[in-house]
């Protein structure tokens, strides 16, 4: 699950960084490199945020599994 969550965010906010761009683009031609450089700490900080988010589902992932297992031992 944590592969998907974090899969739909990157898309969502690439998709965001992006067409944010485009709108600035419109906006100002004359500052293409600015723009660039814009993009490329947005989709950055996606990436590691994308990164961040799957460590931690998975964790939460791990911890409920080790939960679901103590319940088992305990009633057997």
């Amino acid at each position: 699950m944590p592969g998907k969550v974090v899969a739909v965010y990157t898309i969502v906010s690439g998709i965001w960084i992006l067409g944010s761009d485009a709108l600035l683009a419109r906006w100002s031609a004359s500052e293409s490199i600015h723009r660039v450089i814009m993009s490329s700490k947005g989709l950055f900080f996606v990436g590691a945020t994308a990164v961040l988010i799957y460590i931690l589902l998975r964790r939460w992932e791990v911890r409920v599994e080790q939960g679901h297992q103590e319940r088992l031992r305990a009633e057997t």
